[in-house]
């Protein structure tokens, strides 16, 4: 059992090798190492640009990770800011790899095709878009009414 302050979880992630569960409600996520049931490491979530934290929207911080556990991507808006962004995390160092900015709603879930190519992540206005990881370009974006 691991023990935390684990009130409004949003995130609860294993990693593909079974190692490490991620947790997050707000900044910062946390890397639990599932052996010592401890939390190895806290990735803050700042944009080393501005030095703004990405905070949760709704019910806290949105996320998934890389079948491949290099990247974590995170749905939320940055303290101080009311817009909202998807952001792109090198999960080993936590460093900030890419945003989409300015968002037309809140991100309200991500997913990742199991060949790492293809993100798809949906919005609270209904918005749906999938979306080529290398290329960083929309391939697909629908409406849900």
């Amino acid at each position: 059992v691991l023990y935390a302050d684990m009130t409004n979880l949003s995130t609860v992630l294993f990693t593909a090798d079974e190692q490490h569960l991620v947790t997050a409600s707000q900044s910062p996520v946390s890397v639990w190492d599932i052996t010592t049931q401890t939390v190895e490491r806290t990735l803050e979530l700042r944009n080393s640009n501005n030095g703004k934290v990405l905070i949760g929207v709704l019910d806290g911080i949105v996320s998934a990770l890389s079948p491949d556990n290099r990247i974590l991507f995170t749905g939320g808006q940055w303290l101080g800011d009311d817009t909202y962004t998807l952001a792109l995390w090198d999960f080993s160092s936590g460093e900030l790899l890419y945003t989409l900015e300015n968002l037309s709603a809140a991100v309200l879930s991500i997913a990742v095709m199991p060949d790492n190519s293809t993100l798809v992540y949906s919005l609270g206005d209904g918005t749906v878009v999938s979306w080529d990881i290398t290329t960083r370009k929309p391939i697909k974006t629908i409406m849900i009414p």
